[in-house]
């Protein structure tokens, strides 16, 4: 008796394995037709959910709107860095700023000592800004999040680079917090094409 429940074990382990095999395709992150899967390939896509509403870039857009769609700048004189990203909640357009200090990034080559870097949020060094129609919302002077680089491939020959990863954070708009959650991007940036800008 115990042989054959010791022999049924390994034979429900074999098929498990097997089932899962036809799965390869599988994507951890949760699928929800209003984001953008997390890709590392520069998709131009950035999504997160900004309360309970999905926010996104997600649409058909032509080349002009990438670039006011995603802008990276770099001061060089500042020793700072902002990631510009705009998508839509519904019908308004909602544009976030994330703004990083003292990473010494002063070139585009540079961009790739932070692949797989988390870096907080604290609301003073490294801040966000959250614009929305007529209202601009910031983060507090708090521990409230953080942006993980995943991703960074620079393409010296072409000037271009992708980064790819992940953001959450909180910002107050006085009357209450905004959660923004399960942020995502997967960005190309171009110095030919304007999304990759020196600022001085």
């Amino acid at each position: 008796m115990k042989k054959f429940a010791f022999t049924s074990s390994i034979l429900f382990c074999l098929l498990l394995f097997t089932q899962m095999r036809c799965f390869e395709g599988f994507v951890t992150d949760p699928i929800d037709p209003r984001l953008p899967l997390r890709t590392q390939e520069g998709k131009g896509t950035v999504g997160a959910y900004i309360g309970e509403k999905a926010w996104s870039n997600k649409r058909d857009y032509d080349w002009s709107d990438i670039i006011n769609d995603q802008i990276i700048k770099i001061s060089e004189k500042h020793d700072s860095m902002v990631l510009c990203f705009q998508g839509r909640i519904d019908s308004d357009t909602v544009r976030l700023e994330i703004s990083l200090s003292g990473l010494g990034i002063k070139t585009m080559e540079d961009l790739q000592q932070l692949e797989n870097k988390k870096i907080r949020i604290d609301g003073l060094k490294n801040k966000v800004r959250y614009i929305r129609t007529n209202s601009v919302l910031f983060s507090k002077n708090d521990d409230i999040g953080q942006i993980w680089f995943s991703y960074i491939k620079v393409i010296k020959d072409y000037n271009e680079c992708i980064l790819s990863g992940t953001f959450g954070f909180t910002v107050d708009d006085v009357i209450s917090l905004v959660e923004i959650t399960d942020g995502r991007f997967d960005i190309a940036c171009d110095q030919e094409i304007g999304t990759f800008v020196k600022i001085d």
